[in-house]
């Protein structure tokens, strides 16, 4: 959504500034390129940061910014000014609005028809009457101990209200938020990396839950119902040992250390690899008992493999191809778009290639259906549990 072809003469999007730092790893197609397209973002990502950074002390270039940090006298003042730096650039840049699932909407409608709703926020139940059917679901509804959710006994015949957005003449800056966008984007991806490095469950968990709400506004059911089974085993359907195990195992630790975690399956893939190398070696010598050789002596020949690598490296010192520094790239990106003000509201402006873009994307994603979606597929997993229940 945000790399087309045709911006490539737009300054500030991501297609120009991929040619600009001649980046031509990077494809549209992000699985055919994953770690140039991740390097590309990531250094997007930083040189965005020191623009915004820039703004927010209202300052040209890094000279008055290095001046502004020297003149603070203690740490203490320096770590301060860091934090309102970083507060600010979420407030204005990243931070969105509470998305909500527009559960009233649900009694609204029933209110219309005379019914009367079950009266517990989420739930689609509605009855004729206000009887003992009614009454004997309360009872046993699952959203009555949903404690973000308060109980409440709306009136049937309710007359419905609707409230009318307040209508705004001014233009919005579509270039401002293309770039919000992008900068959202970004860290949202180096979050999720670093907290795969860190092993940290209780964040990469959080992290789907965000990208439920994405799936769903970009219509990927798929990836939405693997989002939503990952969050029910480990909310609802899974003991808590294996929720515990479900979300702190998700990554591995090949070479130790800190920081140093990779997801299960890629490093999955990197032995995986190596097993191809060892098959690929037999070539006509390819027979069932070879094949049960690899797979045995597989781990034997990885831990000498590491430990080769590991003895060369102490000996021969960091390899002459080693990655370059991207502080080029990085000052690149910042001179050459400073003089844009891509972090100042001008409304009327917008790139040609991306002319609507709005600020929060997921501001076009609809409660109500989302609500509705979440509910059937709620009430299917407790039925399923509930028969699984019956032969236990």
């Amino acid at each position: 959504m945000l790399f087309k072809g045709s911006s490539s003469g737009e300054r500030g999007t991501l297609f120009q500034l991929k040619n600009m730092l001649d980046r031509r790893g990077v494809k549209s197609e992000v699985t055919k390129a994953v770690n140039d397209c991740r390097e590309f973002m990531r250094l997007t990502t930083q040189g965005f940061i020191l623009i915004a950074a820039l703004q927010v002390l209202g300052v040209d270039n890094f000279i008055e910014f290095d001046n502004h940090v020297n003149n603070l006298a203690t740490d203490e003042q320096k770590a301060e000014l860091m934090e309102h730096i970083v507060q600010t650039i979420v407030d204005r840049f990243i931070k969105t609005e509470r998305f909500t699932l527009d559960c009233d909407e649900t009694t609204e409608d029933n209110n219309l028809t005379n019914r009367v709703p079950c009266g517990y926020p989420g739930c689609p139940k509605s009855y004729l009457l206000d009887g003992l059917c009614r009454r004997n679901h309360r009872q046993t509804c699952q959203y009555k101990d949903l404690d973000i959710l308060q109980p409440h006994e709306p009136v049937a015949n309710e007359p419905k209200t609707k409230t009318k957005k307040k209508s705004t003449d001014y233009k919005s800056d579509y270039k401002f938020n293309y770039t919000c966008c992008v900068l959202r984007d970004g860290l949202m991806d180096w979050c999720r990396e670093d907290s795969a490095k860190e092993n940290d469950g209780d964040r990469l968990f959080r992290m789907w839950k965000f990208d439920m709400l994405r799936f769903s506004n970009s219509n990927h059911t798929k990836y939405r119902l693997l989002a939503f089974k990952l969050q029910a085993q480990i909310m609802a359907t899974l003991p808590p040992r294996l929720a515990f195990e479900l979300k702190h195992n998700r990554s591995i630790n090949i070479h130790g250390g800190k920081g140093g975690n990779v997801p299960g399956d890629l490093a999955l893939e990197f032995f995986n690899m190596r097993a191809k190398d060892a098959l690929h070696a037999l070539h006509g010598n390819l027979t069932s008992t070879s094949i049960k050789r690899v797979g045995r002596s597989l781990q034997g020949c990885n831990d000498i493999m590491d430990a080769y690598v590991n003895g060369l490296g102490h000996y021969f010192g960091k390899p002459s191809n080693s990655k370059p520094s991207l502080k080029k790239d990085i000052n690149m990106i910042v001179t050459q778009l400073q003089p844009e003000k891509l972090f100042n509201e001008i409304p009327g402006r917008y790139h040609k290639s991306f002319q609507c873009i709005p600020f929060d994307p997921l501001s076009d994603l609809k409660g109500k259906t989302f609500n509705k979606w979440l509910t059937e597929k709620k009430e299917t997993y407790a039925k399923i549990q509930r028969r699984k229940s019956y032969y236990v």
